[in-house]
Formats: C-alpha cells, structure tokens, sequence
C-alpha cells in the first residue's frame, strides 16, 4: 500500500492531499505508528498537519457502539461497551498535542460544528473559502431496531459457537438493513445512553476532560461543549426501555428473519476466507516506513 501510494502521489505532484479516514483514530492511538504515519508523508516531500476533532465522550461511546454493534460485532450492552468502572479512555488527544514532527489542530465536535456540517467545517480549518453549497450525508446512524437485531443476533451465533469474520459481519449488517427497511425503516436514532450513565462517565472523566479543554482551546470543558455537559438523554435501547420497542411477535419474527438470512451468508465459503478481505488499514500504515 505505500509503494503504491507514494507512486499515486508523485504521479499526480499535488501540492496539497487531503485524506480522511475514522481508522486515523485507532492509528494514532500508539505513538509510533503517529510517527510512521508523519514519517511517511514527510518522506514524500508533504509538510503534515493533523485535523482531529474530539466528541463529548458519552455522544462518542454511543456512536460507536451502536456502529459495532450494527454490524453484528457485540453481545454486550452499550455498559459492557464502555466499560465501567474502568472507563477507556483515548490518548489520541495527547499523542497528536504532544507530537513536534507535524501540525496539530484538535477542535471539539460540539453543536456549532455539527450545525454547519463537518465538511464545511474541515474546509474552513484549511483554509479553503470555495465551500460546497450542499453536502451529502454518507453515514446514516443506525437506530433502535438495527442495534437490537445485531446484538442479538451476535448473541445467537455466539451461542452455537459461532463467531463472524469481517465479510460475514458486513453481509449479516446488510440483511438487518434490508429487514428493517421491509419492516418499515427507522423514524429516530439508536440512544443507549441514559442520564445516569452519561452522568456516571462525566464523572469519571471530569478531571481529565478539564485538562484537555484548557490545554487545547484555552478555555473550560463545559465552554467547549455547550450544552451537552449534565443534559438530559432519552434511552431508546430495547434492553432498557420498551417505549420504543416493536410488538413482542412482531420483533421475534424480525429476529427469525435475520437469524435465517445468516444461515446462507455462514454457507458462503467466499465469505470464509480471511485472506480475501482487504488488507486492514492499521498493519499496512504500520509498514509504510519499510515500504517507501
């Protein structure tokens, strides 16, 4: 990938390369691979700036989770997830901050931003004035139903022995989709959150997330997030709340179908081969400094 890559880049002799990808996050977790990452680009002549914007961490688990367990990934509640008491916590924010081999630039995903869209967003950090006029989302968040038929269809397979790898995992996520749109579709989405939990990981983290408020914008974590610090969440998960929860024959029946539509997609022995799913992006940038 970094042969190839480099060779894109120098063919093209773009001044200025933009990339984007969520497997940044998991990247710049360990500081060596931030380093081979920079490394890499500052080989290719390209002087690298980082745009990383941090989420309130109860909206940022909630996101995550239900993305996971969309696709068919955890058993476990969005708790489980998390991982009270011993909450996860990201260093990516300290690694980037700390870093003296490029540009850092961490901004807070809060309401402003999401107002007038994170694209234009992005855009106005680098500078660029020429903004789309309208931008397209390409990520829908899965709601109530669809997290409730991958986790529990996660829970099923789990219980025969059996455990999804990627390309199952995206073809089961694929046949939810389509059993919920046939069912009707989703009208809100999936909040696993209740007040007490989000209240619980504030807590824990409330020390921490001052530092970084004042250490990246000057200013206090509440200021950076306005609005979002001890409000209130509306759970509409299945395992804490009926409110939203379909009528108990009509749920079995989706979770039936979604169980039968795996069967095929277990079968599949084009499914079954580890190798033949693209190389995963983390192992490849961990190689890039070998590889140029």
């Amino acid at each position: 990938m970094g042969k190839l890559l480099a060779r894109e880049l120098r063919k093209a002799e773009l001044p200025d390369v933009l990339i984007s990808t969520e497997s940044f996050s998991h990247i710049f977790q360990t500081p060596e691979l931030l380093d081979r990452v920079v490394q890499y680009f500052d080989g290719l002549g390209y002087e690298v700036a980082i745009l990383y914007y941090l989420r309130h961490l109860p909206a940022f688990h909630n996101s995550a989770y239900s993305q996971v367990a969309k696709l068919v990934r955890t058993p476990g509640s969005l708790e489980d997830f998390i991982g009270l008491p011993d909450l996860r916590r990201s260093t990516v924010w300290r690694n980037i901050q700390s870093a003296q081999s490029f540009r850092p630039m961490l901004r807070p995903f809060n309401k402003k931003v999401r107002s007038e869209g994170i694209v234009r967003s992005v855009l106005g950090e680098l500078g660029i004035s020429d903004q789309p006029p309208e931008v397209l989302s390409v990520n829908e968040s899965p709601g109530p139903l669809t997290v409730h038929l991958g986790r529990w269809l996660c829970r099923a397979l789990e219980e025969d022995g059996t455990q999804l790898i990627p390309r199952q995992s995206k073809q089961c996520s694929k046949a939810i989709e389509t059993a919920v749109k046939a069912y009707g579709g989703e009208t809100e989405r999936y909040m696993g959150l209740t007040s007490e939990l989000a209240g619980t990981i504030e807590a824990v983290m409330e020390e921490e997330h001052e530092e970084m408020a004042q250490l990246l914008w000057g200013t206090s974590y509440v200021e950076s997030f306005p609005g979002e610090v001890g409000r209130d969440y509306d759970c509409n998960d299945f395992d804490v709340t009926d409110a939203a929860k379909p009528p108990a024959d009509e749920l079995r029946a989706l979770e039936q179908t979604v169980l039968d539509r795996s069967r095929p997609i277990l079968a599949d022995r084009s499914l079954q081969q580890r190798n033949a799913w693209p190389v995963n992006l983390k192992a490849s940038l961990a190689r890039i400094g070998s590889s140029v």
